[in-house]
């Protein structure tokens, strides 16, 4: 409940735009919900800029498509008025490393912790796993992690002084069924490198498509930026797919 949040999944950005005019808003009733601030609902300028993690943090775990593909994207955005600036990425992973190596995952133990403990053998081992792991975290170890995702964040927070956006892949590559059988662990956690950071530092994001493999799987790229400013980035993904 501290984290998750809704995600909207279209087939184009109005759509998308359609979907969020209904879900999003102020409920008294959540204790987790908050109020969109006016100051934050503003569209992004013709020439904007937008941060690229460095060419060494850049991950495509062994696609040699998709790092072409994401330069391509990058010209897109240079092309309708974005100006880029590379970024140090050490922080943004490290938060994403938080997100199942920290104590966050004792949340989706307390989500079914009844069902888990009277049924664990019903859950699919791996997730079995990960969420049973829940149970050696002490209080002390989650206050030790809340206060290194504190330091992280306000670490990061200079990076919107002078940026609009971020521009990442959404995926560096994608597994095969049998891959992610063979390491389902590792695996689901490179899919997560651009984005397992995301909702611990209350980030906004789009992922937008961004061309095909030779093998015609997708690929595509994800622009994020601070919280409530989904409208703006809707405005601009739709620049960026015309």
């Amino acid at each position: 409940r501290t984290l998750d949040c809704v995600s909207i999944f279209t087939l184009n950005v109005e759509d998308a735009q359609t979907v969020l005019n209904v879900a999003q808003g102020f409920d008294e009733a959540d204790a987790f919900s908050r109020k969109k601030t006016t100051a934050n609902n503003t569209h992004f300028k013709t020439d904007f800029t937008f941060g690229l993690p460095k060419a060494e943090q850049l991950a495509f775990f062994g696609n040699t498509e998709t790092p072409e593909l994401f330069a391509h994207a990058i010209q897109q955005l240079e092309r309708i008025g974005g100006r880029k600036v590379e970024i140090d990425f050490t922080h943004f992973i490290d938060t994403a490393r938080l997100l199942y190596e920290g104590p966050w995952v004792a949340e989706r133990y307390a989500a079914i912790k009844s069902f888990f403990d009277h049924h664990q053998d019903s859950i699919y081992p791996v997730t079995s796993k990960i969420i049973g792991n829940a149970k050696k975290i002490s209080a002390a170890d989650t206050y030790a992690a809340m206060y290194k995702l504190k330091s992280l964040q306000r670490a990061i927070e200079p990076v919107w002084d002078t940026l609009d956006i971020i521009l990442t892949p959404t995926a560096g590559t994608i597994y095969t069924i049998s891959e992610v059988l063979a390491d389902p662990i590792q695996t689901n956690t490179n899919l997560g490198y651009y984005t397992n950071f995301m909702n611990l530092l209350d980030l906004s994001a789009v992922a937008i498509p961004a061309g095909f493999q030779k093998n015609g799987l997708p690929f595509g790229v994800t622009i994020c930026t601070t919280a409530f400013k989904d409208d703006a980035l809707l405005v601009l993904a739709q620049r960026i797919l015309k």
